[in-house]
């Protein structure tokens, strides 16, 4: 049996009234009141009261009729005054009434109004599992248009029908999750709670759905979940190779000189793997703890550019690859921390390196801007207008000056369904099988957390068979800029 509902009174009633709140004449049973008034007759009843009472003594008491006027007449004064201080009590009774009244009725908003004001997406259905109004926040995320419309129109669920059913019965359905694809795809809660509203008179029972937009929760909960399989897959590689490895040396080639040096050379090789997979996930695991945190400090960007050259020399002469740099920046301080800009620009710069071959080379620009907007950020581009483009960490405008950081190769470039997904943790294209290092999939990533800890930049364009450029924004630091002239102070 469900649940019984009970009725709404004037007294009971949840502030779900007629919109015309403060009208009361709207609400069922509701009336205006101007306190009580006292009865006309109250007067006449006890004066033929007292006289009836005073003929009667006469006769009991045998005493002269005459005599009971001056009795009578206090009698009189004494209903006179009663009746004047009842007739007073019941004006002050009256005033007060009527300046509470106000502030009942303002109680009183219709179901409307009240999820209009409320701080989440909400909406109101009637036994019809029709949309009856939705608050705009509703309006926004489930892409509700029209009202009257059932609300499986815009939740294709199956699952939602008998959820609603419920709550029209009296019963408080569970919360359950769904998947909406229009306006967007989002991921949303619902919660069902009931709702009853008194219009023109009459008492409909509705049903609230509060809608929850929990999208955020579920991708931070899918990226966690990769992150362990893709770390985990990452690291049982290296590790089945060395134990593979370990086992020939310790039976087959256990005697055999030249098997034995050919096998920890790999296992080397796959050690060092290991290494800088570990040491990539601590790096982007101390990012990703202070990235809400701006840096106060001042680094050098030349300098950072310098120091991962000289890091990446080793590699680049080994694969025969030439880096060219061109610093046209007169002042190359920014707002930031000098070991993330040297790990920033290691990062694509040594990706740049392991993924050109031998003979090609690796472009570093270094150029001032007096400002920054959206339009500059694909400007003065080396790749041709066939090149696809993103903007990975887009850069907020600023009219003061700034610095960019272009690095440009001439690798196998990238397709076009692999650009939304540059910087994702893991994630390796077919573009870097042909490097001679096979990276860890983390670096790109890292470099995405420092520009965005440091509330920078990063674009990248790229063509297949041409090549690719990275682009990166930093931002000056205010307190030793000019305003004026733009030139450090």
């Amino acid at each position: 049996m469900p649940p019984d509902r009970p009725d709404i009174s004037e007294k009971s009633a949840l502030p779900f009234s007629n919109p015309n709140f403060g009208q009361t004449s709207h609400i069922k049973g509701a009336h205006n009141y101007d306190g009580p008034e006292p009865d006309s007759s109250d007067l006449f009843t006890l004066t033929c009261l007292g006289v009836a009472g005073l003929l009667i003594l006469s006769l009991i008491t045998q005493a002269d009729i005459r005599l009971s006027g001056p009795i009578f007449g206090v009698f009189l004064l004494s209903v006179l005054t009663y009746s004047v201080i009842k007739r007073r009590k019941a004006e002050r009774a009256s005033d007060a009434q009527n300046i509470a009244a106000p502030q009942r009725e303002a109680l009183y908003v219709s179901a409307a109004q009240m999820i209009d004001l409320m701080p989440i997406a909400a909406a109101l259905i009637d036994k019809r599992n029709r949309v009856s109004h939705a608050n705009p926040l509703a309006q926004d995320l489930i892409g509700i248009q029209n009202a009257n419309r059932p609300l499986t129109h815009y939740i294709r669920d199956p699952k939602l029908g008998a959820h609603l059913e419920r709550a029209l019965a009296g019963y408080q359905p569970d919360p359950f999750l769904t998947k909406i694809d229009t306006p967007s795809e989002r991921h949303i809660r619902l919660l069902f709670s009931q709702a009853q509203s008194l219009e023109d008179g009459s008492s409909q029972s509705l049903t609230l759905v509060i809608f929850d937009d929990v999208t955020d929760m579920q991708l931070n909960q899918q990226l966690r979940a990769d992150f362990l399989a893709n770390a985990s897959h990452e690291l049982k590689t290296p590790i089945a190779s060395l134990m593979g490895y370990i086992e020939t040396l310790q039976t087959h080639a256990k005697d055999d000189t030249k098997a034995r040096t050919k096998f920890l050379g790999i296992m080397y090789s796959q050690a060092e793997r290991m290494e800088r997979l570990i040491s990539d996930l601590l790096s982007l695991r101390q990012i990703e703890q202070v990235a809400h945190i701006v840096p106060t400090g001042t680094a050098d960007m030349n300098a950072a550019v310098l120091a991962a050259i000289d890091s990446v020399t080793p590699i680049s002469e080994k694969y025969g690859v030439t880096i060219n740099y061109d610093n046209s920046a007169a002042d190359t301080q920014f707002r930031g921390k000098e070991d993330e800009a040297v790990q920033m620009c290691l990062n694509i710069i040594s990706n740049a390196v392991k993924i050109s071959s031998k003979g090609s080379a690796v472009n570093i620009r270094l150029e001032p801007l007096t400002d920054w907007n959206v339009a500059r950020a694909f400007e003065n581009t080396q790749l041709g207008p066939d090149a696809h483009q993103r903007q990975i960490i887009a850069a907020a405008p600023s009219p003061l000056p700034c610095l960019r950081l272009i690095i440009s190769d001439s690798g196998p470039g990238f397709e076009r369904q692999h650009i939304p997904r540059i910087g994702e943790r893991f994630y390796r294209v077919a573009g870097d099988l042909s490097s001679q290092e096979k990276g860890t999939g983390l670096g790109l990533a890292i470099v995405k957390h420092i520009v965005k800890r440091h509330r920078g930049g990063l674009y990248v364009r790229s063509e297949a068979g041409k090549g690719t450029e990275f682009s990166i924004v930093m931002m000056r630091n205010k307190d030793n800029i000019n305003m004026d002239t733009g030139s450090k102070i």
